[in-house]
């Protein structure tokens, strides 16, 4: 009776084991399928060993907003767009350290802070996005800070699909229909993603939260500084255009972050460049928002930006 007890409750896990283990990689390869984040990360992170002149960090205003094939083109440099959705300043030194263990360091880099950089509520903004890439040492702490159980899932790791909310999960159908997160007439290249041809019709200026500034924040981009000088890259800072400022002026004092970023920009020695006042951060056809460049816009800038490091003698 208890024989028969221990086989049938032996079974029973070991088929809960293998359908969990079939839904597993379903969705994850459905996710991967779906998201060019994923297969970007997993790509730079694990796979990639390309040496690039030119690393481009920071958030959406990076990854949808600075084109690497104009880069490339006016620097005659080989550049490679590092930016993603919604990172602050943990994010970005996880994504910067775990960059070097798998490149040699780049000679130059563009740090682009938000408003929001400076906030410590998440150190990996879309989490799940990184949970295949937990060979990555910073990752793997990073996602230790979000209470994931990275140490558990490297041996059952069917489990990780416990950390998909439902948002994830529903990727499945669309991946299954072909479907994936770049839109219709956009693209991936070298890390960037096109930003549609959607223009801006009315200006609209919307009142933002406000933006809290953490010493958390504050050390991770002294941290990404000290791995500047350690590894001898070029460090330059921006502050990314946005549409008529509309982004300034919905956010509740918003000089008291820049003052925080032009106290580091001077104690350390680092240009600090803000393009919130560019020529083309008043055309409303090179926008798709108040906060992103569209397609046309993201080569405008790509151009404008690249032009200024060489004239800066940033770049030689």
């Amino acid at each position: 009776m208890k024989r028969n007890y221990l086989l049938r409750l032996t079974t029973s896990l070991v088929l809960a084991m293998g359908i969990s283990w079939l839904a597993y990689n379903g969705v994850i390869w459905s996710d991967r399928k779906y998201f060019h984040s994923i297969a970007k990360n997993e790509f730079v992170f694990l796979e990639d060993t390309t040496t690039y002149d030119i690393l481009l960090l920071g958030s959406s205003r990076v990854k949808n907003m600075v084109n690497p094939r104009v880069v490339d083109s006016v620097t005659k440099l080989n550049s490679f767009n590092a930016g993603a959705s919604g990172a602050n300043a943990l994010e970005m030194k996880t994504i910067l350290e775990s960059y070097l263990l798998q490149h040699r360091p780049p000679k130059y880099m563009v740090l682009t802070l938000d408003l929001y950089s400076l906030e410590n509520d998440r150190s990996l903004q879309y989490y799940p996005s990184y949970i295949t890439c937990a060979a990555s040492s910073p990752i793997e702490k990073a996602l230790k800070n979000e209470g994931v159980h990275t140490y558990l899932y490297k041996y059952l790791p069917f489990l990780k699909l416990v950390e998909l909310n439902d948002y994830y999960k529903g990727i499945v159908v669309k991946s299954l229909k072909g479907q994936t997160d770049i839109g219709d007439g956009d693209y991936y290249y070298k890390g960037y993603v096109s930003n549609t041809d959607v223009e801006i019709e009315k200006d609209e200026l919307k009142p933002l939260r406000f933006f809290g500034v953490t010493q958390e924040g504050i050390d991770a981009v002294g941290d990404i500084i000290n791995i500047c000088r350690q590894k001898n890259i070029e460090l330059v800072l921006t502050y990314a255009p946005e549409y008529k400022k509309f982004i300034i002026r919905g956010t509740p004092t918003p000089e008291r972050i820049f003052k925080v970023y032009d106290s580091i920009a001077t104690v350390n020695n680092i240009p600090y460049l803000r393009h919130e006042n560019l020529a083309l951060s008043t055309d409303p056809q090179l926008f798709a928002n108040n906060g992103h460049l569209n397609k046309r816009g993201a080569d405008v800038y790509s151009e404008v930006l690249s032009e200024q490091l060489i004239t800066l003698g940033f770049i030689q």
